[in-house]
């Protein structure tokens, strides 16, 4: 079932199993040029237990206009004011390729001003240097790679004072298709063993 919310130029898709409840709630923020289409076989391989929230984002920045750069403090903030009428279920965040900068950046805006620590932080395929201050969470962070486009990734251990992995996939930029069945698992995995510990 897919639900349409919206905040302000923020939209969010809600995607839920009506017929099990979830124990989990995953954000997507995906990569912001081109269209969403890695995550979506993504969001089909995760077992009914993960609610998924997807968040859309305004027209300049999904187009890649001039305003991007200058949206995304105010996304950061509406992305947060959206999400935190979403920590009913333990939340966990992942971002994809430039939706990792939002990423990082709504999960230390969560952590500051609503005490709401999230589960765990996923950033796949991202290797760019940040545009802003770089965060510091208090919550897990999991960086995923393909092969040679790893190289940059293990600075993001300095994002978080808490548990830091780096997972490496063959298949360079496509291997959240060529290994998405993997990436859902370790997804499972980590949400688990998070909320145990």
């Amino acid at each position: 079932m897919r639900e349409s919310i919206t905040d302000r130029d923020v939209g969010l898709m809600r995607i839920l199993d009506p017929l099990q409840p979830a124990a989990f709630r995953l954000a997507f923020f995906p990569h912001p040029v081109g269209t969403p289409d890695p995550l979506w076989r993504l969001t089909q391989l995760l077992l009914p237990s993960v609610e998924v929230l997807t968040i859309q984002y305004p027209g300049s920045v999904r187009q890649g206009t001039h305003g991007y750069i200058g949206n995304v403090v105010e996304l950061v903030h509406d992305s947060t004011e959206l999400l935190r009428d979403w920590t009913d279920l333990p939340l966990a965040l992942f971002g994809h390729r430039g939706g990792g900068e939002f990423t990082l950046q709504t999960a230390a805006r969560l952590e500051q001003e609503t005490q709401i620590r999230p589960l765990c932080t996923f950033v796949a395929d991202w290797g760019s240097s940040p545009k802003f201050e770089t965060v510091k969470l208090n919550s897990p962070v999991v960086a995923l790679a393909g092969g040679n486009d790893a190289a940059e990734l293990p600075r993001w251990r300095e994002c978080t004072t808490s548990r830091f992995d780096l997972e490496v996939w063959p298949g360079g930029g496509k291997f959240l298709d060529t290994h998405c069945e993997d990436i859902a698992n370790l997804i499972h995995d980590r949400l688990v063993s998070a909320s145990i510990e």
